[in-house]
């Protein structure tokens, strides 16, 4: 699996992590993530690096009219092309560790509604 589809989907992981899974889809799905966090950990950084590579900080106007650091940064439209083709053999990595499975029938015992758009950003796990 490429780390781009990990990347994309961890606030879906982190809705799902709250939900009241059965003992063996919740140890997997724990493993899996304490795994992988030094994984997205590296790839924070080095987004971060590149977004201050091609970027620029953003600023907010104080009560004096003033503009101030906001200490947020974005990459300047004309350098998009640059960071998308520096961050994109990052989003290609592969991750090569077990990927859990959670079964479509144990999350339907759950009782409990699940946004759709959590399970399309989670279909890779979902069997």
């Amino acid at each position: 699996m490429k780390l781009r589809t990990i990347v994309e989907s961890r606030d879906a992981l982190d809705e799902l992590l709250s939900l009241d899974l059965l003992f063996d889809n919740a140890w997997d799905l724990k493993v899996f993530i304490k795994k992988l966090q030094p994984v997205l950990t590296i790839y924070d950084e080095e987004k971060i690096k590149l977004v201050k590579k091609f970027g620029k900080e953003t600023t907010i106007t104080d009560d004096d009219g003033k503009e101030i650091p906001s200490g947020s940064w974005m990459v300047r439209p004309e350098k998009m092309d640059d960071y998308v083709k520096e961050i994109t053999p990052l989003w290609e990595k592969e991750v090569k560790d077990k990927l859990p499975k959670i079964k479509r029938a144990d999350l339907k015992k759950l009782n409990k509604n699940i946004k759709t758009l959590l399970l399309l950003q989670l279909d890779w796990l979902i069997v």
